[in-house]
């Protein structure tokens, strides 16, 4: 028998605010779990290729105390199963905690990875997940299941991302999903909001410069400006994808994934990625340098980030004096940082005696 999927759901990043009316809806009680985890989780047993594992989540430095809102899990059933959702902060304006609706939507998605109408496909089993999630908010989130031979199936709503790496060059990056700059896509527990249709095909093997735009432009002002945009927001959010593909890559011994919420794509470039798991072979130390090295840039104020590149191109950027005197909009964006690493190699006999030593030293959920 398979042991259960090992996951990481934390309690309470910066995210678009929702612009909406709410509705009372029931909440579960959910125990909080530690803030920061790095799980090196044993080789997938039931695929002709599979992969080992390693996580870490580092929460926005404000919210260090709750843990952050992004929430993620990973499991080897099903040839092995990847997924990180991040909680929409804004509902904390409404009195309504982020990181629950998160944290519910993984989760369940945990819970349903097994049903036999999932099959490996991540479109199905984000549907599953968001119709069983009955927590108020909503949440960006990127799934990617591995089928026994070796395809990898991602679907994503939002700005989460996905690379691929492949002898050092990257070879497969998903594109961000976003009604317009520093809005994503979100699957929501109100009816304005995306359902599991907006999990479409957005892989490119082009490089892409990712971000957001909450860093050194002034928080202040940025929110005024996201409540003028509200009505333009909510009549797009009603706007939904109707049954968009889910993107399959095929993968090769040796490849590596890098999973990531938008707190670690904001401040990290793919050349400073393939860097780091050249140097290192252990997924669990590759996804703790990255996060690491994305808590640190987020904080500094002269790094010139993907966030910071990304904004500037927008639009966005340091007053007209200030350009005179040669200056430009730099910074990381600090936010919640979760990173899953995964190392592509052949399935070998005696895996599946491995498989025991999965396990998740958290608290319960429920």
């Amino acid at each position: 028998m398979l042991p259960p999927p090992s996951y990481m759901v934390p309690p309470a990043a910066n995210k678009v605010p929702l612009i909406e009316d709410l509705t009372p809806t029931a909440r579960p009680k959910i125990s909080p779990a530690p803030c920061s985890y790095t799980k090196p989780v044993c080789e997938c047993c039931r695929s002709e290729l599979s992969f080992t594992v390693g996580t870490h989540l580092i929460p926005h430095p404000a919210k260090v105390h709750t843990g952050g809102e992004d929430a993620f899990f990973v499991s080897i059933s099903k040839g092995g199963v990847l997924a990180i959702a991040d909680g929409v902060s804004g509902w904390a304006e409404r009195g309504v905690n982020p990181a629950l609706f998160s944290r519910e939507l993984m989760a369940n998605a945990s819970n349903l990875v097994m049903n036999e109408e999932v099959n490996c496909n991540p479109q199905m089993l984000l549907m599953k997940a968001h119709a069983a999630t009955s927590s108020t908010g909503s949440a960006t989130a990127i799934v990617a299941m591995l089928e026994k031979n070796g395809v990898l199936n991602i679907a994503n709503v939002g700005d989460c991302g996905l690379r691929i790496f492949r002898k050092g060059l990257l070879i497969f990056t998903t594109s961000p999903q976003e009604h317009y700059f520093n809005c994503p896509y979100q699957l929501s527990s109100e009816k304005a909001g995306q359902t599991y249709h907006d999990a479409m095909e957005g892989g490119t093997d082009e490089v892409r410069a990712s971000g957001g735009m909450e860093s050194r432009v002034g928080e202040e002002e940025e929110e005024r400006t996201k409540l003028q945009m509200g009505e333009e927001q909510t009549a797009r959010q009603r706007r939904v994808n109707e049954a968009n593909d889910v993107c399959s890559v095929k993968l090769l011994e040796g490849d590596t994934i890098v999973m990531g919420s938008d707190g670690f794509f904001d401040n990290v470039f793919d050349h400073e990625i393939v860097a780091i798991i050249s140097q290192f072979k252990d997924a669990a130390d590759d996804a703790k340098r990255l996060a690491d090295l994305a808590n640190t840039h987020s904080t500094d104020v002269n790094f010139d980030s993907p966030y910071s590149l990304e904004a500037r191109s927008r639009g966005f950027d340091v007053p007209l004096w200030r350009k005179v005197l040669g200056q430009k909009l730099t910074g990381g964006k600090p936010d919640d940082i979760t990173v899953i690493v995964g190392h592509v190699h052949e399935l070998h006999t005696g895996y599946l005696e491995e498989s025991e030593a999965v396990t998740a030293d958290l608290s319960p959920l429920f």
